[in-house]
């Protein structure tokens, strides 16, 4: 059985790791999330990314951090990154500096995993799971469909403090809980779908199965 070690940004991320055993297989691998509680600072992720590699010499080790909910002054090669302008180009760029900066006698059971927005971008997937699991009370689902129109790549819905995916949903739902929701959107959206809409998301399930 394959450990795969995913160090987390936080609770809601921690919870949505629980459902990739369902995906990846529960008799192939088994999935162990550590919870940075929000403090992305790049220290102390390299620190517990190489803590868990010496700790099991036969598990991988993996992020789940927001790209712009780290620390990103803290990151390595951060400067460089800074003057990349494609975003999918950068994020690539900021995760082989991350594999750069680990100890060479580890990294190569390290896979770096910057997600390009917030978690709750993956859920702006498709409008029927938001139409099957809210009544019209609960939820704005004109403003769903307007969104989905106007993002067909969930992974590109921007990142502005007021008009990020979150906050998207704070607005849409009522008494939006990013934990309990997004959990539920999450496994009525399915991670075949998830994977299907959001081209850096399977690039990294992909490299996880590829171990």
């Amino acid at each position: 059985m394959k450990v795969i070690i995913i160090i987390c940004e936080g609770e809601t991320e921690v919870e949505f790791c629980k459902l990739l055993n369902t995906y990846l297989g529960y008799n192939e691998y088994r999935i162990e999330a550590r919870n940075l509680g929000g403090n992305c600072n790049w220290e102390r992720v390299k620190s517990l990314v190489e803590k868990s590699l010496k700790s099991n010499q036969y598990a991988f080790v993996t992020t789940m951090i927001d790209y712009y909910g780290r620390k990103e002054n803290t990151f390595p090669k951060q400067t460089e990154a800074n003057v990349i302008n494609n975003i999918r180009q950068k994020v690539d760029f900021c995760e082989q500096a991350m594999k750069d900066a680990i100890d060479s006698s580890l990294r190569d059971r390290f896979i770096p995993y910057l997600q390009l927005h917030e978690f709750e971008a993956m859920l702006f997937n498709n409008y029927e799971v938001f139409d099957s699991n809210f009544v019209d009370d609960e939820c704005k689902k004109n403003k769903i469909q307007k969104i989905l129109q106007q993002f067909p790549d969930p992974e590109m819905i921007n990142d502005s403090p007021l008009t990020s995916p979150s906050h998207r949903l704070e607005k849409i739902i009522s008494g939006y809980d990013k934990i309990v929701y997004g959990n539920l959107l999450v496994e009525s959206i399915g991670l075949y779908n998830i994977c299907e809409k959001n081209l850096h998301f399977k690039e990294w399930i992909d490299k996880i199965k590829s171990k």
